[in-house]
C-alpha cells in the first residue's frame, strides 16, 4: 500500500459554483470526449479548481477489487478549468463544447492496496451514456512508496449525462460515478480477517522406533515464526481465492499451515504426510454443516522449532460465517523417516481445535 501523504485536502473559499459568464472568449482548448493526464500527485491531490462545483472524496478505497483499489481524491463539474487552475495542476486549460459541460476527477494516489498480485492487470474505461473509452494507467499500480503521480480524468460530457469510471477484474465489472462517487456493480472484493494461535500438544509414539522409549515424545503444534508469510497469524474469509470467485453464497476461509514440531527420536529426520480434506474440517458457530478442506497433499517435516512457509489451508464455507472451530486430525496421518519409510503411528496424537472469530463487514 502506498504511503499516505502529508497534505489534507483544503477547500478555499474561491472554490463556488461557476459564474453565468459566457466562456466564448477564453483561449482554452474544447474538450470534447475523454482524456486522462499523467499529474502530480502531491499537487493535484491539494489543488481543486477554481470557478468549479468541487465534491472532495477523502481517498478512501471506492472500488476494490483482487487485484487493485481506486479512490478519488475529489470530482468537479463546471464550464471551464482555467489558466490559473490548470497552471496548478499542471495541465492545459481546457473548457466545455456548446451545450456540454466539464466533469473532472483525480485519482487518489493512496487507494492503491491489492490483495493479490494480478496474473492479468485489471482494465479501466470511462463511460459517458454507455460509450466506453478506455484509460490507461488505471488502477494505479499498487506500491509501498509515496506516489509521484496519479491520473486526472478530463470528460466533456451533457449536463445530466452518465460519467462513470468502470473497472474489470478477473471477469467481473465494478462502477463509480464520477459525478457523485456512488459505486455499482458485482465486482467488489470482501475479506473479514480473524487471529489465527496454533496451540496444543499431545503425547505420541512414531512407528518403527526400535528402541519404544525414544520413539515416545510430545507433537506441538505454533504458529510460524515469519515476517514474509502473509497468512503467518490470521485466517481470512474472502470471495476470491486462487484465481477464482466463490460461488454464490460462499467464501473462502484461508489460513496457516501449523508449525509441527516433534521431541520423540531426537536427532532423526521424520515428517508427517496427510491430506487436507482428511485432517482438516470447520464447523461454524451455531451447529453449522461441517465441511472438509480443499484436497492438498502434505509431506511436513517434524521441526525443533517454529519453521517459516508460506503454506495455507482452503475451505469453502458458507459466505455468512462469523466463526468457528477448526479441527486438525493427524490420527490417519503416516509418519515416515528420511528414506520414506515408515507407517501409522503407533499412539497417535489427539485432534487439535482451533477457534476462529473474524470481524465484521465495514
Amino acid at each position: 500500500m502506498r504511503a499516505a501523504l502529508p497534505t489534507a485536502l483544503t477547500l478555499a473559499a474561491a472554490l463556488t459554483a461557476p459564474t453565468a459568464c459566457s466562456s466564448s472568449h477564453s483561449s482554452a482548448q474544447v474538450l470534447t470526449g475523454v482524456r486522462a493526464a499523467d499529474v502530480e500527485s502531491a499537487t493535484s491531490t491539494v489543488e481543486v479548481p477554481y470557478d468549479m462545483h468541487v465534491k472532495t472524496m477523502r481517498d478512501t478505497p471506492l472500488l476494490v477489487g483482487p487485484h487493485y483499489s481506486l479512490g478519488l481524491s475529489w470530482i468537479a463539474t463546471g464550464r471551464e478549468l482555467n489558466p490559473r487552475s490548470a497552471q496548478n495542476l499542471g495541465v492545459r486549460p481546457v473548457r466545455a463544447a456548446a451545450g456540454q459541460e466539464l466533469v473532472l476527477a483525480v485519482i487518489s494516489p493512496r487507494a492503491t492496496s491489492a490483495a493479490f498480485k494480478p496474473k492479468k492487470p485489471a482494465t479501466a474505461s470511462v463511460l459517458v451514456d454507455g460509450a466506453a473509452t478506455p484509460v490507461q494507467g488505471l488502477p494505479l499500480a499498487d506500491s509501498e512508496t509515496t506516489a509521484s503521480d496519479t491520473v486526472l480524468i478530463m470528460v466533456g460530457a451533457k449536463p445530466r449525462s452518465s460519467v462513470r469510471l468502470e473497472v474489470t477484474d478477473s471477469g467481473r465489472r465494478l462502477d463509480l460515478d464520477l459525478r457523485t462517487g456512488a459505486v455499482s456493480g458485482q465486482g467488489a472484493f470482501t475479506q473479514r480477517d480473524s487471529d489465527v494461535k496454533w496451540r496444543g500438544d499431545s503425547r505420541v509414539m512414531l512407528p518403527n522406533s526400535g528402541v519404544p522409549s525414544l520413539g515416545s515424545g510430545r507433537l506441538s503444534l505454533s504458529n510460524h515464526v515469519t515476517t514474509q508469510a502473509p497468512f503467518a497469524d490470521h485466517a481470512t474469509l474472502t470471495n476470491y481465492q486462487g484465481g477464482k470467485w466463490a460461488p454464490a453464497g460462499r467464501a473462502f476461509l484461508t489460513l496457516p499451515l501449523p508449525s509441527i514440531s516433534c521431541d520423540a527420536m531426537l536427532g532423526m529426520t521424520y515428517s508427517v504426510k496427510f491430506n487436507d480434506s482428511t485432517a482438516f474440517s470447520f464447523t461454524p458457530d451455531g451447529g453449522g454443516e461441517t465441511v472438509r478442506a480443499e484436497g492438498e497433499k502434505r509431506d511436513v517435516g517434524f521441526a525443533s522449532v517454529p519453521t517459516s512457509t508460506t503454506a495455507t489451508v482452503v475451505f469453502s464455507v458458507p459466505d455468512k460465517t462469523t466463526g468457528g472451530t477448526v479441527a486438525f486430525d493427524l490420527r490417519n496421518a503416516r509418519v515416515v523417516d528420511a528414506d520414506d519409510k515408515g507407517g501409522p503411528w503407533v499412539r497417535p496424537p489427539g485432534v487439535f481445535k482451533l477457534k476462529l472469530t473474524f470481524d465484521r463487514p465495514e
